[in-house]
Order: structure tokens, then C-alpha cells, then sequence
């Protein structure tokens, strides 16, 4: 205890006036009371801050995570859209009763052919949001459009093309 205080409470005491001594002690406390408010107040503002720290790195991984998918999306659209068009250069030379030739197989091989690109929708960002709670992230229209998009658009897209099959998580 503060000397200053414990020098006062002990002149109360000799003086023997109860009921500032009582007055005394309710103020003392108040004032362990506050310490201890003061002290809950800044713990809750630090996990505050440690959950928007988190926060942030999960969105940054998010973010990773959806710059790869779309690299990969983009990929499969340029692959359709070039079997797309040998379809239809196949179809202009079998309406056109061409014979067959070997810029003629070609297309024929472009257009039946599998993809071959690396088609792994990932989910990883999203596996650590999950993970770490839902709740972790404040913004509720963000939380929604990713909920959405994992949950929903991508589940589509994986039951419209098996090719991305390489992980479905469902």
C-alpha cells in the first residue's frame, strides 16, 4: 500500500473516528474497483485488436485464395472458348462436306481433348475463415458474398464441370 495512504488510515485508527475510517475504506474500494474496470476495459480493447489482426490475415489469405481461383477459371473459359470455335469450324467444314486433312484434325483434337490445366478450385482461405469462426469477421455483407460465393457458386460450378473436382469439399 502507498505509505501516503497507510499513513492516513493509521491516524484514523488512533484517532478512533469510525466513521471516517469507514469512509476511508468505501474510497479505497472505489478505487480497486475502478483499477480492476480499467483493467477489464483494456484486455477487451487488446482481444479486440488481436481478432482484428486475425481478421485481416484471414482477408489477405482470402484474397490469395480467390486471385488463384480466378487464374484458374479464366484458364477453363479460354479453354472452352477454344473448343467452342474448332466445334464450330468442325461443324462449317462437315456442312461444307470438306474432306478431312490434317488442319481439319486439329480442331477435331482441340475440341474433344480434356483439359489439362491444373482445375483445383482451392478453398484454402476459405478453410481457415471457417476454421477460426464466421464470427471473426465484422463486415456482414462481406461475410455473406463469402459465404456465397464458397458455399454456393462454387458448389454450382463444381456440379456443372466434374473437371473441377480436385477438391469439393461438400
Amino acid at each position: 500500500m502507498i505509505p501516503f495512504f497507510k499513513k492516513i488510515r493509521q491516524q484514523i485508527l488512533v484517532e478512533n473516528k469510525t466513521g471516517k475510517y469507514l469512509k476511508y475504506a468505501f474510497g479505497e474500494i472505489v478505487l480497486v474497483v475502478l483499477g480492476i474496470l480499467i483493467a477489464l476495459q483494456i484486455n477487451n480493447w487488446n482481444e479486440w485488436r488481436k481478432e482484428r489482426e486475425l481478421e485481416k490475415e484471414i482477408l489477405i489469405g482470402l484474397k490469395e485464395t480467390l486471385e488463384s481461383n480466378i487464374v484458374i477459371v479464366e484458364d477453363r473459359v479460354e479453354y472452352f472458348n477454344t473448343a467452342w470455335e474448332s466445334g464450330k469450324i468442325i461443324m462449317n467444314a462437315i456442312d461444307s462436306r470438306l474432306p478431312n486433312n490434317d488442319s481439319l484434325r486439329f480442331y477435331f483434337s482441340r475440341a474433344v481433348n480434356g483439359y489439362g490445366g491444373a482445375d483445383v478450385i482451392s478453398y484454402v482461405g476459405y478453410e481457415t475463415l471457417k476454421n477460426s469462426g464466421f464470427g471473426l469477421i465484422e463486415n456482414k455483407d462481406l461475410k455473406e458474398e463469402i459465404l456465397q460465393l464458397f458455399e454456393t457458386t462454387y458448389r454450382n460450378l463444381i456440379s456443372i464441370d466434374n473437371t473441377f473436382v480436385g477438391y469439393n469439399p461438400y
